[in-house]
Parts: structure tokens; sequence; C-alpha cells
């Protein structure tokens, strides 16, 4: 199944993509997505095992299945000041 991906700031500098679209098993839990991503993007692999999922207004746990035609956010950590 299809899913598209959306990183935001520094995931997009260290990814080179802000919009992408990635092939992923039927039934896919966002810890095994998650782990795809790091293996996809090494440089990136740090601050995605920090970073959180969101499918619309919702933020995926770990244990949640991917549904089909997702548009999933990764949202690294934030910092301010």
């Amino acid at each position: 199944m299809k899913v598209k991906i959306t990183f935001y700031a520094s995931l997009k500098e260290k990814t080179g993509n802000h919009l992408w679209e990635l092939d992923v098993p039927d039934g896919i839990r966002c810890s095994e997505l998650m782990g795809l991503l790091g293996d996809k993007f090494p440089e990136a692999k740090a601050t995605l095992e920090r970073s959180a999922l969101s499918s619309g207004d919702i933020y995926l746990q770990p244990d949640d299945i991917i549904q089909p035609d997702a548009s999933i956010s990764v949202l690294p950590p934030v910092s301010g000041g």
C-alpha cells in the first residue's frame, strides 16, 4: 500500500524531502514505518527515533496500524528559548 509522508523542520533538511511517497506492507505499525524511514534516511535516524507521527489531527502511537493511503506527518522534537 502507498503512504504519503510529510517531513517537517530539521527532518526536511536531513532527508532532502518535504513530501515523499512510500510503498509499505499492509498492516504496518507506526514503529515499523519509523524503522523503514531510518533505514532509508540513516542521516536522520537519531532524529526520527525522537519524532512523533500524526495523521490529520491525531497523534499516532508506536503500535497503531497505518491505514491504506494514509497521509502521515513526521514531527521532529522542538526546542525553544
